[in-house]
């Protein structure tokens, strides 16, 4: 009867060592799980901070291709509006040139008829 007693203390302390690794081993087993929660939560918010700056550098390089082509399109307008004006400008010029002329020419001739009527002037004085 003793050696049952014992035999069953014994195995009841045996019975409770297993509890007690077992809880442990469950407690082991909640912290790893716990650890790979987070591994694995950061794992994804970092493939989602890959992903947005994937994204965000698509959209920028979008941007710039977009602000390129507005820049080339402005670069070319200016270009055509400084040509016109230049065109302008020597137009401008060379209708000044052409009434400075005719300018001229009126006054040689205002003048050539101011020396003729001086002459016909002097010509009526000596008549007199």
């Amino acid at each position: 009867l003793l050696t049952y007693k014992q035999g069953a203390k014994g195995e009841s302390v045996a019975q409770a060592d297993v509890a007690r690794q077992q809880a442990e081993a469950a407690a082991t087993i909640k912290v790893l799980q716990q650890q790979l929660d987070d591994a694995i939560r950061e794992k994804q918010e970092h493939d989602l901070r890959a992903q947005m700056s994937v994204s965000d550098l698509l959209a920028a390089r979008v941007e710039v291709e977009d602000l390129t082509a507005k820049l080339d399109t402005l670069t070319f307008e200016a270009d055509q509006k400084q040509t016109e004006m230049e065109a302008q400008h020597r137009h401008k010029q060379s209708e000044s040139a052409n009434k400075i002329l005719e300018l001229t020419n009126e006054l040689e001739s205002v003048t050539k008829k101011l020396e003729a009527s001086k002459a016909t002037i002097k010509s009526l004085e000596t008549r007199l």
